[in-house]
């Protein structure tokens, strides 16, 4: 074996070697550079594309693996000069290594150039994305999903390319190969797939784009991104709540912010001590509230519904004309402190410490 490595030393010039090791160096040393040049010829692809825009966002998603290409195009150079392919297998037959070096090389040049095309599908997105907030065509979040779905797809791509160049193996006779196991993997990433088929029929069917409060049995929120597998909510405690996408798809589901108007309704306790002139003063006063409120519908619905052992219950509906939660919690404030002024003002009185009473507010579409 020493043999061997000597006379793969002897039969390469000095002069030969002092050009490949100054070929790496420069590499090394001018890689940013080479990187940039090669983006920038790549770059000119996409120029109508971008409409010669975000040329600098492009060299610094693609310099990195740019440079990592270069350097291999220099390893290609010095590969050339030491005529490695035919030297090396004479001082490595004995450890048997020769190939494999073989390999990780094609293994190296297949990663990088599938790294440079990830960072071109990321541009690709970039791109997509301003144009979106630009002229409001597209949803963004349906752009990162196909991006991401993309990026998935070349690295599916590129791992059947390394089984065929560099294994001699064939992607259809290892699909099949797998048998049980794949069988075994199937059946253990089910929910996941169920999770991905949630995401494209959430994608397909848009009950919900980012930024819209939703509301389901269990969970209330604003929705903040929608991925592969989950759905990432911002709940009203300031939480952040990543729900599978299976779960939202297959639950009921009420989109709060595409409401027109908001429906309140709560149910107003007076004490027995009211007359019935005071009770119909009172609603006549609240209907009067109503009717002079802009930002209320005209279909409210005022009236003496109860009567309980330790209060007299009058039910007030209403609808906000809004769909800003802002400007319904301004309203509701608003007649809030209209009512009372108006029990006060006809000698009326509210039902203290009442465990019965419920003051909620129900929000539905009208």
């Amino acid at each position: 074996m020493l043999q061997n490595f000597y006379q793969f030393i002897s039969e390469n010039p000095l002069w030969v070697y002092g050009s490949a090791g100054l070929l790496l160096l420069l590499g090394w040393l001018l890689k940013r550079f080479g990187a940039k040049l090669l983006s920038a010829i790549v770059y000119t692809i996409f120029k109508r594309y971008s409409k010669n825009l975000h040329a600098k966002q492009f060299v610094v998603l693609i310099r990195k693996p740019a440079e990592h290409f270069f350097m291999c195009l220099i390893i290609i150079g010095v590969y050339q000069i030491l005529r490695f392919s035919n030297d090396l297998k004479l001082w490595t037959r004995d450890l048997g290594i020769g190939p494999y070096i073989i390999d990780v090389f094609k293994i190296y040049i297949i990663v990088t150039l599938t790294w440079m095309v990830m960072r071109v599908a990321d541009f690709i997105g970039y791109v997509f994305k301003i144009k979106t907030r630009k002229f409001n065509k597209l949803d963004p979040q349906m752009i990162l999903f196909l991006k991401d779905l993309t990026k998935i797809g070349i690295i599916l791509i590129s791992f059947f390319i390394i089984l065929k160049k560099v294994f001699h193996e064939d992607a259809a006779g290892v699909i099949a190969g797998l048998g049980i196991g794949g069988l075994a993997i199937a059946l253990a990433a089910q929910e996941t797939i169920a999770n991905l088929i949630g995401s494209i029929i959430i994608f397909s069917d848009k009950p919900f784009t980012v930024g819209d409060l939703v509301e389901t049995s269990e969970i209330k929120g604003v929705i903040e991104q929608v991925g592969f597998r989950s759905t990432r909510i911002r709940t009203m405690d300031k939480t952040l709540l990543s729900v599978p996408n299976k779960k939202l798809v297959d639950s009921a589901l009420n989109n709060l912010s595409r409401a027109e108007i908001r429906r309140i309704r709560f149910t107003l306790c007076l004490t027995y001590d009211a007359t019935a002139q005071q009770i119909q003063n009172v609603i006549s006063d609240i209907k009067k509230e109503l009717q002079q409120n802009e930002q209320v519908e005209k279909n409210y619905l005022v009236t003496f519904a109860e009567l309980q052992n330790n209060y007299l219950g009058i039910d007030v509906i209403y609808f906000a004309n809004t769909d800003d939660f802002d400007i319904l919690a301004e309203v509701r404030q608003e007649i809030n402190y209209k009512i009372i002024d108006i029990v006060h003002n006809n000698n009326a009185r509210f039902v203290a410490q009442n465990p019965s009473l419920i003051f909620a507010d129900n929000f539905k579409k009208k």
